[in-house]
């Protein structure tokens, strides 16, 4: 049979090519990766001959420099000098045969997924070549001796090669470096005088290698923001005793070694981290957390721990926080007062109340809870002795109040408050300062109003009360404020927010398991600043791009979304690192391609959009 009725006999590669110069000679982007190449095609050298250039749909005045050069995941085991030819460019700009001088523009190189094992001399004139993709061929150490002569260089990947015993201190010639990915190579030691000079380091991925210890000293002193020495040898101490912390650095990852402790101090800052990352590992005790304010994740587990660790209970926006596998026996009461934390694992440990180790989250924060509370008799006489008064207190002295500001936070959950309680608020927050209020569980069926006095709120937890759609029916000021829980209430709107609150900071919002419809609101348009929004178990049906445009995280997973565009793929670089849709009506993308995680599920978005031609090598 000569038919080929399932499509399987072999493409016809050249026409392949021939579309995919045709549309570089336009873009400036040629692809060809995945076509099973073991050389660069002669097509692809002569691609601006003249004769070539006329037989094209692209005149010669429309051509463009090539700028992205993505030949990834074929099988080259040599790129011949004739690709990469080591001619300085400009002494070149008058030779009548281009061939080779067509990448001297190139400032993106993919050769990824190849089996090279050493690169051509002449990659050194590619003057703004600030991308290089090596990662999973064949390269030992002497690629740098090529890699160290391209000083343009910004981001280098390297990962899965054959790269072994020490980087070598050439690295440092890459002054603008950004972004090294070394993951998954041989690598015994990163001496101090290599990385010193990268000063404009912010991503450094070393997992993966057999490094004993890090170069903490060095690397407190350059921009990191996220860090990767995962399943490394590491032992002792991660920060030596001379540690002052890294202020940028927001991602750390140091799981599957064998630390004894993150420092030997017990006081490190870490004001920007927001995930740490250091299951199996030796450790016995975490230093003090009260300096690492913005952290959201704390993966501990399979460790020594024998405690939470001080300053715990004082993480605002730590959501979740694995302690599985550990050596702790007692669980600290002020859990329960961490409203955010939405994930708290303590499996597989010596605790003296066992029950906790099969309770969830909720439960083990409502049974600590119960730890904490003053007894009922005390708060039902404090409330009543106000009933029939009215109260205009000028002074916490002249009128003794029964409710106490602790650290400028005031607790008033499931203390049966209602709207008509709003004068109590009104007396109390003339006197105080309050920064957190806590008022869950209450029976408020709107905002009190009364809370603009309390100019310093920064934390407001008014969920699983009675708000309906009247929950707010006035302008209300809060400038201070930045994270706002609304959950569990009977809300079916969020038009009432965007018209009447003015709160320029507002940086989280929760508004879960309420009854909102339709179409997902631009929040940003009134809260310039909203980085995460929660809204779980409601009834969306639309998702607009715009909606989530500028956000973080957004969780909207079991809503009733009916499809999501792909222009939300885009987001993934405007910040978007978090995006839980899971459980909602559409079909696509499936299940298997959610549980990928965020950055797959963005991707598989992005392939989605008609015409676009993105970077194939990042996912």
């Amino acid at each position: 049979m000569d038919t080929d009725p399932f499509n399987q006999k072999p493409k016809d590669n050249k026409g392949i090519l021939r579309k995919r110069i045709e549309a570089a000679r336009a873009d400036g982007r040629l692809n060809i990766a995945a076509m099973g190449l073991t050389e660069v095609p002669d097509e692809v050298l002569r691609m601006y001959d003249a004769d070539q250039v006329a037989d094209s749909n692209i005149s010669w005045n429309e051509s463009v420099d090539v700028t992205r050069f993505m030949a990834a995941d074929n099988q080259f085991e040599t790129l011949s000098d004739d690709v990469f030819p080591d001619i300085d460019p400009a002494a070149a700009a008058d030779e009548e045969d281009p061939r080779g001088y067509q990448f001297a523009g190139v400032e993106m190189l993919d050769l990824h997924g190849n089996r090279l094992q050493s690169l051509p001399l002449g990659l050194r004139r590619l003057e703004r070549l600030t991308t290089l993709n090596l990662s999973h061929n064949q390269f030992g150490n002497a690629v740098f001796e090529t890699i160290t002569q391209i000083t343009s260089l910004k981001e280098l990947r390297l990962g899965h090669n054959n790269i072994s015993g020490y980087l070598p201190q050439s690295i440092s010639k890459l002054v603008d470096l950004e972004v090294l990915d070394i993951q998954h190579n041989k690598l015994l030691n990163l001496p101090e005088d290599c990385l010193r000079g990268l000063t404009h380091l912010r991503i450094l991925n070393v997992s993966s290698n057999q490094l004993t210890g890090m170069p903490m000293d060095v690397l407190e002193a350059l921009p990191l923001t996220d860090l990767d020495a995962s399943r490394n040898s590491l032992v002792g101490a991660l920060f030596s005793f001379s540690a002052a912390g890294m202020p940028k650095l927001r991602e750390l990852n140091v799981s599957n070694n064998s630390l004894a402790s993150l420092a030997f101090s017990a006081n490190l800052s870490l004001p920007s981290l927001r995930m740490l990352s250091a299951t199996n590992n030796r450790i016995v005790s975490l230093p003090d957390v009260s300096g690492w304010p913005e952290l959201a994740t704390l993966a501990a587990g399979d460790n020594k721990i024998t405690e939470i660790p001080p300053g715990f209970t004082s993480l605002k926006f730590l959501k979740h926080a694995d302690f599985s596998s550990n050596d702790m026996t007692r669980l600290d009461e002020r859990i329960a007062g961490m409203d955010c934390l939405e994930s708290l694992l303590v499996d597989a440990n010596p605790l003296q109340n066992r029950k906790y180790l099969s309770m969830s989250t909720d439960a083990i924060k409502r049974d600590l809870r119960t730890k904490m509370e003053p007894p009922e008799t005390d708060q039902r006489h404090s409330v009543q002795s106000f009933e029939d008064e009215a109260i205009d207190v000028r002074s916490p002295e002249d009128n003794p109040s029964p409710w106490k500001v602790a650290s400028g936070t005031l607790d008033l959950s499931g203390k049966n408050l209602a709207d008509d309680d709003s004068d109590m608020l009104r007396s109390f927050l003339g006197v105080n300062n309050v920064k957190e209020m806590q008022l869950a569980r209450n029976n408020f069926t709107m905002i009190p109003f009364e809370l603009s006095l309390a100019q310093s709120l920064r934390v407001l937890d008014i969920s699983s009360c009675q708000l309906d759609d009247n929950f707010l029916q006035e302008p209300m000021a809060l400038p201070s404020l930045i994270d706002l829980q609304i959950y569990d209430n009977k809300i079916t709107s969020l038009d009432p927010l965007l018209r009447f609150l003015y709160a320029p900071g507002l940086q989280h919002l929760d508004v879960s398991h309420n009854r909102l419809s339709g179409k997902v609101p631009v929040l940003r348009s009134a809260f310039p600043n909203l980085a995460d929004f929660h809204a779980a178990d409601n009834k969306f049906e639309t998702l607009p791009a715009d909606a989530v445009k500028g956000m973080h995280s957004v969780i909207l997973s079991r809503n009733n979304v009916l499809q999501l565009q792909p222009e939300i793929g885009l987001l993934w670089f405007e910040g978007l690192r978090g995006l839980d849709v899971s459980g909602n009506a559409f079909r696509v993308p499936n299940y298997r391609v959610l549980e990928k995680g965020t950055e797959a599920t963005l991707a598989w978005l992005r392939d989605r959009i008609p015409g676009y031609v993105g970077d194939d090598e990042t996912f």
